[in-house]
């Protein structure tokens, strides 16, 4: 969370070493990351630009340059600097036609410096979001969105279940595709697989995929947990 606040915030809270205090501070740093094969997790993934760089060679750190690149970047800094601020300008001149549209937290990134890449010609930086989002083990995969369908399909969305009403076998046709489609994954006896069942939801709740998500209201006892899914935008209680 204070990596995220610092990304994005031009004031932060951090905690002193060895000490149970916070100070304020300004935040002014760009993080950079590189390694092989990285996965972005949780609330990082909107907050990060990612870039494939491939050396088309077994042992990229053995390669030879005929310049260095740090040094030419440096040795021509204004040059650089120049350029950018023309490309900004000549936006701003023009009236910043076709906006990239709203960017939480990075508005004004986005209305500026996204926009005018794009009114270039290149490509939306935003979009390595999505596939940060994608390849982040913590959001749920392809297989979500099929569970969410069949939930809406066999039990209706709005249509409260408790997950142990699925914990029996019965000769339910409903009953069974749900199982089926559900939680196939799970291994132990039919009475344990609700709580398998309950888990699960738990972790992908509020999570939308194709304008459905998983929903939930706790009983009066303040135990249980009834489930359904909804429709996004709607009260719910659709057929």
């Amino acid at each position: 969370m204070r990596f995220c606040q610092a990304i994005e915030r031009p004031l932060v809270d951090i905690r002193v070493l060895g000490k149970s205090e916070l100070v304020r501070i300004e935040s002014r740093a760009c993080f950079f990351a590189t390694g092989n094969n990285l996965k972005l997790t949780g609330d990082i993934t909107r907050r990060a630009v990612i870039c494939t760089l491939d050396a088309k060679v077994e042992c990229p750190e053995s390669r030879e340059f005929r310049s260095n690149p740090v040094t030419m970047v440096l040795e021509n800094r204004g040059r650089y600097v120049a350029a950018i601020l023309v490309i900004l300008r000549a936006y701003i001149v023009a009236g910043k036609p076709s906006p990239a549209g709203p960017f939480g937290s990075f508005q004004e990134w986005s209305d500026l410096v996204r926009s005018a890449l794009m009114w270039l010609g290149c490509s939306d930086p935003v979009q390595s979001n999505q596939v940060a989002r994608r390849e982040d083990p913590k959001i749920p995969g392809p297989q979500f969105g099929a569970r969410l369908l069949c939930w809406s399909g066999r039990v209706r969305t709005g249509c409260q279940i408790h997950c142990q009403e699925f914990s029996y076998s019965g000769r339910d046709r409903t009953r069974r595709t749900f199982r089926g489609s559900i939680i196939c994954r799970a291994e132990q006896s039919w009475p344990t697989r609700f709580q398998i069942l309950g888990k699960y939801l738990a972790r992908v709740e509020g999570q939308i995929v194709g304008g459905l998500k998983f929903c939930k209201v706790i009983d009066s006892g303040g135990h249980a947990a009834n489930w359904w899914v909804e429709r996004c935008g709607s009260s719910g209680s659709s057929g």
